[in-house]
């Protein structure tokens, strides 16, 4: 499987004709660009998506705003809820299904942050990818000698 950027038509792909008008009408009624406003979500749900593959350190990004095909469905699920709950008018369409559907995907990625599920490595990694841990933990090493032990030495 590949890396791929989410776009529009996945997103036309994903939801019913009349969802997508809906959409569009929404958009519109509240002075808002309905291209600007899909864009926008794109872009803030790739990020999302590229964050969970990236806290699992045996991840790798992928170039650009990439995220594995893998997670396509789980990434349009989390598009369409951020679109449903951000208009007005659009509560009606984000049902207990598709509410079961936005918390299965975040179930997903929250799997590929905890490395319980695998994800394929990208062909054209990302020059840039997200840090480690800054400090490693260490066990503190065992007590040789107690107060008891040493008292009365200084």
């Amino acid at each position: 499987m590949a890396w791929i950027t989410l776009t529009d038509e996945d997103l036309k792909r994903r939801l019913a004709a009349a969802e997508y008008t809906a959409l569009l009408n929404a958009a519109k009624q509240a002075s808002q660009d309905p291209a600007d406003l899909v864009a926008e979500a794109l872009a803030e749900i790739t990020g999302k998506v590229r964050g969970y593959v990236a806290a699992c350190q045996k991840n790798t990004l992928g170039d650009g705003q990439t995220i594995p095909s893998e997670l396509k469905a789980s990434a349009l699920a989390l598009v369409r809820d951020y679109l449903f709950t951000r208009l007005p008018g659009m509560r009606s369409l984000n049902d207990d299904l598709r509410q079961k559907e936005t918390e299965r995907a975040v179930d997903e990625l929250r799997d590929v942050a905890a490395s319980k599920l695998a994800i394929v490595a990208p062909q054209t990694p990302d020059a840039e990818q997200a840090g480690g841990p800054a400090i490693q933990l260490v066990k503190s090493r065992p007590t040789i000698a107690s107060r008891k032990d040493t008292h009365g030495l200084l």
